[in-house]
């Protein structure tokens, strides 16, 4: 069995942190224990602001605790692949190149056309970024596994085309996957396996 890095967006965090039963805690621990694999964010989801969501810091960490009590770690001190002043944290963060800043353009438009074609509310700008800087971190890992239907589009878009691929040298299989704990546990264990 392959060693599998898991990126996680932070709704499929929530998400997964969601189970209520022990045995699918003791469950998803044991199959990432026998893979030698792991669960991965980067420190934004550790960090979440949302200023229009006060108690949304809270939820993140709810979540990172629970996998805690279960004995399982989600990897976060990574750097991330970019750098989004009033997001990015010292230390934890790289700066990007015109390469890669074209990319994070491109995913941001994409983003963006997508809420407003959904009709969601006017997307906030740090939001999308935070979002788009996640995915772009996604791509030194193995899977990246969204709850966001307008990221994953994005990102089949933009980093599924040969010209990313040439400059990323790696992507990940993007997954999307509905933001309830039993599927999030189903799509997981099924790439464990």
């Amino acid at each position: 069995m392959m060693a599998e890095r898991i990126f996680l967006d932070t709704c499929s965090i929530i998400a997964l942190s969601g189970l209520k039963d022990k045995a699918d805690f003791d469950l998803l621990r044991s199959k990432l224990e026998e893979s030698n694999s792991g669960l991965y964010a980067s420190h934004i989801q550790v960090d979440e602001k949302y200023p229009e969501i006060s108690d949304f810091k809270q939820i993140c960490k709810k979540a990172f605790e629970k996998f805690g009590e279960h004995g399982i770690r989600i990897h976060w001190e990574e750097a991330t692949k970019g750098t989004v002043v009033g997001v990015s944290r010292v230390g934890y963060c790289r700066v990007f190149g015109d390469d890669l800043a074209r990319i994070d353009d491109e995913l941001r438009n994409e983003v963006r056309k997508c809420m407003e074609e959904k009709g969601k509310n006017k997307p906030k700008v740090l939001n999308i970024a935070r979002d788009c800087l996640i995915a772009l971190t996604s791509t030194d890992y193995d899977y990246f596994v969204t709850s966001d239907k307008c990221l994953y589009e994005s990102c089949i878009k933009v980093l599924q085309k040969n010209e990313t691929k040439k400059i990323l040298k790696k992507t990940p299989s993007i997954i999307y996957v509905q933001p309830e704990p039993r599927k999030m546990l189903k799509k997981i264990l099924k790439i464990l396996n």
